[in-house]
């Protein structure tokens, strides 16, 4: 798991999850747990919601299946089919952000679908901008592109998690790794 699911999952259980999602300046953040304990934890949250995991997954494979079988075809359908599959491969990484986050109130495939499509579009933007924020450090010179890489690596969790859009899923993410890294 990652440490968004640590702070999401942990920190809901304890009643301060929502606090921190709000205002994340105004909180101090506890120690991570060990490796071997985050592993285990991973084991055992997959063991348990394994079928709904497997089926977000799924989909995907269900549309690469027939891109690989007409490869030889129509060049518009191969074309078509692609970007289809390019698509629901986003929403589908989308849809297994929520299902795990909000694995609670997750009542299926077709719920965590659903959120996936409805965030795509926000999702994008805060890929561009965050793209554009992260070249713009690299063009400084590489080691603020990488800095604003990790900084900014939880954007999309942000956006998935507390429903921030674009600068503020981003502001969410800088915050979450300050003191971790």
């Amino acid at each position: 798991m990652s440490i968004w699911y640590y702070y999401y999952y942990y920190m809901d259980q304890q009643s301060i999850g929502e606090t921190y999602l709000s205002d994340p300046t105004q909180f101090s953040k506890p120690a991570l747990p060990s490796a071997t304990q985050l592993l285990k934890d991973a084991l055992r949250f997959y063991r348990a919601h394994w079928q709904l995991l497997v089926g977000i997954s799924a989909l995907p494979l269900a549309v690469f299946i027939p891109v690989i079988l007409l490869g030889e075809g129509s060049p518009l359908l191969l074309i078509a089919l692609v970007i289809i599959l390019i698509v629901l491969m986003i929403v589908s990484q989308i849809a297994l952000m929520w299902a795990i986050i909000h694995i609670e109130e997750s009542r299926g495939i077709e719920q965590a679908y659903r959120h996936g499509s409805r965030l795509l579009p926000s999702f994008l933007w805060l890929i561009l901008v965050q793209s554009a924020a992260m070249m713009g450090g690299f063009l400084l010179l590489i080691i603020p592109g990488i800095i604003l890489y990790i900084r900014l690596a939880f954007s999309s969790f942000g956006l998935v998690a507390s429903d921030k859009r674009g600068i503020a899923a981003m502001i969410l993410s800088w915050h979450l790794v300050r003191g971790y890294w």
